[in-house]
């Protein structure tokens, strides 16, 4: 991509100071009849006027609106190689750029180099309603000057009030959130932004997308959602398993829609836990207001074995921009993209991702920019975590060939904003973490000059592996959002109940599998009398473990709506527990044990605690279970 402004200027300069060497060295030397260029290029002097340049046939001149009343327009043309007598001329240095408003005086307007043949006019003469003709001339090192090129005319068109055509490519892929051995997950939905109205009119206007959407078992359309016309990703969350279909339409500044472009997807749950293997030599060029992408596709999963990738997620952010990796596009196993949604004025880096029908993704490719002869490092492989005896936390990685140093970057969330946290150059980093906090963390490569990688998967963290207290109602909001209650709906099955009014400091995650408002009622008494709105409901909470032997206790606060639960971890099942008190001091304390075994890549695994409701007791008024906190003793 070529700065334009700032080049222009320079070439400007730069071509004066040349014509005049050239021309003092031609006079004063006319026995010599050639000399060179500063790149090494022999310009040999024919003595003829270069030929007039002659328009891309295929794109001659483009227009395009930027924003309100700003165009640009793009003029392209074949570099021009003979003079006017048609035999080869070595000694063309530049183009002049003229253009002129209809019934106007023509004047120039650039001066480029011979090796550039195209043109970006972003002048704030461009308005609406206005005709500009363009004509385009060569020149040799003698000043002599073509004759100009055909006239192109430039209309810039007032903004029509059209009808767009229909929003195209829609392809979907499974959110990351799907956990294993559940049945609640994502789908993100993409798609490719209508580039014509339906009167074949650039359709530059779009500033929104409505999407509708309906379940397998409901056949009612019900808009979801409504999103920016510079946006072509959603995520719809908190879906059972089954088929969902959506529609999308555009809709553009006049309040015109266009027809609906509709598809589906289906969730299946985690059928595995491997993710494909990565996508490799990565190219990124920009060519006519575009960036095009190219890649190679995995033929294994990353374990080695089959591949059963089922799409490309491509990922790009804006050169030294703070913002991390933004997800814009989903594609079938397709090795090329061209992204249309750019500004000219910057340089993009890229990278790319694989993924299988069960949401696991591949780690990041080496990235690849659309800033010419930028060359970045391999993404980081298997990070994980270990452990001394003195409970000093080491994180490690495969180290990377050609790495400077490497850069460690923290988060509260897994998917939230990572923070630089410090740099080695090793591929290891020493760090403490306090009691109890959980940190997420990602590694980045580092070249000689300081041009980063991808950043590597994440790892989670927490304080004090030792000896940590896993609060259970800090997973209220994965358990709100489907990632492990088993019915639908369950918004008013878990929330958090605040008990320090009696004493009892801190919050609890509280669980009914009752919800009134859903037609469910108690009707169950003891076990005997089992209610199926109740009985065999449970929710799960999921903690990444590293590897080792673990020994924990799992705090319940006894109370009058309590049911009995049977709880699950490691393989294990303990009970049935009555979790029935009239004495809501009741604190039951149940020890659980489990072995983590190792993972060759992730060097622990999750653990899932699973809390079943089997039943009621004679004297509770309901199923619940509420559940304190998990403490980990190891």
């Amino acid at each position: 991509m070529i700065k334009l402004s700032i080049y222009n200027i320079k070439f400007a300069a730069y071509s004066i100071l040349l014509i005049f060497l050239a021309s003092a060295f031609s006079f004063g030397c006319a026995a010599k009849n050639s000399e060179t260029t500063p790149a090494g290029q022999l310009l040999v002097d024919d003595g003829y006027i270069p030929d007039s340049p002659k328009w891309d046939k295929n794109s001659p001149i483009a227009i395009q609106k930027l924003n309100e009343n700003v165009y640009q327009v793009i003029l392209d043309w074949d570099i021009v190689t003979v003079n006017n007598e048609d035999n080869t001329k070595k000694n063309i240095i530049g183009y002049n750029i003229y253009r002129r408003k209809e019934s106007a005086i023509e004047k120039k307007i650039a001066t480029l180099a011979s090796d550039q043949h195209y043109y970006i006019d972003k002048s704030p003469e461009l308005i609406e309603g206005e005709k500009f003709i363009y004509t385009i001339t060569a020149f040799d090192n003698m000043l002599r000057e073509s004759t100009g090129s055909d006239p192109q005319m430039a209309i810039i068109q007032p903004e029509k009030k059209t009808i767009p055509k229909s929003p195209s490519r829609m392809f979907f892929a499974p959110g990351s959130s799907i956990a294993f051995g559940n049945d609640r997950g994502d789908i993100i939905i993409s798609w490719d932004a209508p580039m014509e109205n339906i009167d074949n009119s650039p359709a530059s206007d779009i500033n929104e997308y409505e999407i509708e959407s309906h379940s397998h078992s409901q056949t009612t359309w019900k808009q979801i959602a409504k999103i920016p016309g510079d946006k072509n990703i959603f995520i719809d969350s908190n879906l059972t398993q089954g088929t969902y279909f959506y529609r999308i339409r555009a809709k553009n500044s006049s309040g015109n829609y266009s027809q609906y472009v509709d598809g589906n997807f289906s969730i299946f749950g985690k059928l595995d836990n491997s993710s494909p293997g990565p996508v490799t030599n990565l190219e990124v060029w920009y060519q006519k207001g575009k960036n095009y992408l190219r890649w190679q596709n995995p033929v294994k999963d990353a374990d080695g074995k089959t591949l059963d990738f089922i799409g490309i997620k491509v990922y790009r952010k804006i050169k030294d921009s703070s913002e991390p990796f933004t997800l814009v596009k989903i594609l079938p196993p397709d090795i090329s993209y061209t992204d249309f949604n750019i500004d000219m004025d910057s340089y993009y880096i890229y990278t790319v991702t694989t993924f299988d029908v069960s949401g696991n993704e591949s780690i990041m490719s080496r990235p690849a920019s659309s800033e010419p002869e930028i060359t970045y490092l391999e993404t980081p492989k298997n990070l994980f975590a270990s452990l001394s005896k003195n409970s000093t936390l080491t994180l490690n990685w495969e180290s990377v060939p050609g790495a400077k140093t490497y850069n460690v970057y923290k988060s509260q969330f897994e998917n939230g904003i990572y923070t630089k946290s410090g740099d080695t150059a090793l591929n290891s980093y020493i760090m403490s973490i306090p009691y109890g906090n959980v940190y997420y963390y990602k590694v980045t490569a580092a070249s000689e000059n300081g041009v980063e990688s991808s950043p590597s998967k994440c790892i989670q963290i927490v304080g004090n592996i030792l000896n940590k207290t896993i609060e259970c109602e800090s997973y209220l909001n994965d358990i709100s959002k489907g990632v492990n209650a088993v019915t639908r709906p369950f918004a008013l099955e878990v929330r958090v109940i605040d008990y320090s009014d009696i004493n009892q400091q801190g919050n609890y995650l509280w669980f009914s599998p009752i919800s009134k408002e859903d037609g469910e009622s108690v009707r169950g008494v003891p076990i005997s009398g089992k209610d199926t709105d109740a009985v065999d409901d449970y929710i799960e909470i999921n903690q990444f473990m590293s590897t080792g032997i673990y020994k924990c206790d799992i705090w319940i606060k006894k109370s009058d709506d309590s049911g009995i639960y049977q709880i699950e971890v490691g393989g294990k099942k303990y009970g049935p527990l009555d979790c029935y008190s009239n004495n809501n001091y009741d604190i039951m304390k149940l020890p659980v044990s489990f072995v983590v075994d190792d993972d060759a890549t992730y060097h622990g695994k999750n653990m899932t605690f699973r809390f079943t409701c089997l039943g009621k007791t004679e004297n509770s008024s309901d199923y619940v279970i509420n559940l304190d906190k998990i403490v980990v003793l190891k």
